[in-house]
């Protein structure tokens, strides 16, 4: 039995992929502002406007991968293509954040968390939209997929704030480097996901799963280790 023969409607793909972005959010920032600190570490607007072109660049890169590359490359298989899209998005995170205004303040590493988080959702709405409304989804896709969303967010927060890191200790390539390592794993474990999905969607249900709970706790890692940085080094320098 199908349970959406429609696929999501734009409302519901964006609730989907904007709140986990959200609570993900909150949950990394809450005790870098107020009022678990007397002054916050990063400056709430930028952090809005980071998420917000993100989110744009992401939308970008979205029509890019499933409307334009593939009338246009011929002769590449489809992980070829998405691990190539990885690696885009982690060089247009580097362009964004690889300012003078960014380079070498402690903050760019918050900046670089909320680039990431918009690109990640807005790349996990365009995945779960695009899908739903192209094929036919069962219950245990639409779970599939909604995992895949959370994966999304978790990725994208994670490099962009090891991007972001790399920015404020002046080694912008270096840190890339990471972040494309990380991605391309990513891309490939998620485009094997989708393959075994077609004919054993439990098995892929449980990679999800373990995939989901690796890229959950190398969130925590790459962020709390990156953001507690920070924090002792504007408390070390006041």
């Amino acid at each position: 039995m199908y349970f959406n023969h429609t696929g999501a409607s734009i409302g519901v793909a964006g609730l989907i992929s904007l709140l986990p972005t959200l609570i993900i959010l909150y949950l990394a920032l809450r005790k870098y502002t107020y009022p678990a600190t007397e002054k916050s570490f990063f400056s709430d607007s930028k952090l809005f406007i980071l998420f917000t072109i993100g989110f744009v660049e992401g939308t970008f890169l979205s029509v890019l991968l499933t409307y334009i590359l593939p009338s246009y490359v011929k002769g590449y298989s489809g992980l070829q293509i998405v691990v190539s899209f990885g690696v885009l998005t982690e060089v247009v995170k580097l362009v964004t954040m690889n300012l003078r205004r960014f380079s070498g303040k402690s903050d760019t590493i918050f900046y670089g968390l909320g680039l990431g988080s918009g690109m990640g959702a807005s790349i996990g709405f365009g995945l779960l939209y695009y899908l739903t409304n192209m094929t036919e989804t069962d219950a245990m896709s639409w779970i599939i997929l909604i995992i895949a969303v959370v994966q999304h967010i978790l990725i994208h927060a994670s490099t962009g704030t090891v991007i972001g890191e790399g920015v404020v200790k002046r080694r912008p390539f270096k840190f890339m480097v990471e972040a494309i390592a990380l991605n391309a794993i990513f891309q490939m474990v998620m485009t094997a996901t989708f393959s075994i999905a077609k004919d054993d969607p439990y098995k892929a249900l449980c990679i999800s799963a373990l995939a989901l709970s690796v890229l959950a706790i190398n969130f925590y890692v790459a962020t709390c280790g990156s953001l507690l940085y920070v924090k002792n080094e504007v408390i070390n320098g006041s």
